[in-house]
């Protein structure tokens, strides 16, 4: 399984350092943290969106990072690719192998 000469895409992984309550019940997210890595990027079609149990007519994608020590990549973080910002929705190491992460996103639509 070598991923490696797909990963031909550029993006940035957010991770944001600190949430504050607002008085309105929301959240102010500040102090973002950036890294920039290669990955293999691919639209979901309707069929695996579906098969992932997602919300048709959503833009999904399906991201896959190469797995370094120290890189955490949870719900909470943002993948910038391409001009738009995907929300991450499940993070999976595959094969358990510390090798690759597989992320599925979808694009932010707030």
């Amino acid at each position: 399984m070598s991923e490696i000469g797909k990963m031909n895409r550029r993006v940035t992984l957010r991770t944001y350092a600190a949430s504050t309550a607002t008085d309105f019940g929301g959240v102010t997210r500040s102090n973002p943290v950036d890294y920039e890595t290669w990955a293999k990027v691919v639209r979901l079609s309707q069929s695996e969106i579906m098969a992932n149990g997602l919300k048709l007519g959503e833009a999904a994608y399906k991201v896959v990072l190469r797995y370094q020590d120290g890189m955490k990549v949870t719900q909470r973080n943002e993948i910038l690719y391409n001009g738009k910002t995907l929300r991450v929705l499940s993070v999976i190491n595959l094969h358990e192998a510390n090798f690759y992460i597989e992320v599925i996103a979808v694009e932010r639509t707030n």
